[in-house]
């Protein structure tokens, strides 16, 4: 169970450089290809996929 939250706390630490990395980032082709990355990390937090 112990495995499960260290991997929930590194994907969401990962999640959220990312997102300072979007807010940061000036152009948009690079801003869609980091939400593309952003959408597999937030189905990987919320286990659905």
């Amino acid at each position: 169970m112990i495995l499960y939250w260290i991997y929930i706390v590194i994907t969401a630490f990962i999640f959220i450089m990312l997102m300072m990395e979007f807010w940061k980032e000036d152009d948009w082709r690079k801003q869609i290809a980091i939400a593309m990355v952003m959408v597999v990390f937030i189905l990987r937090i919320l286990q659905i996929r």
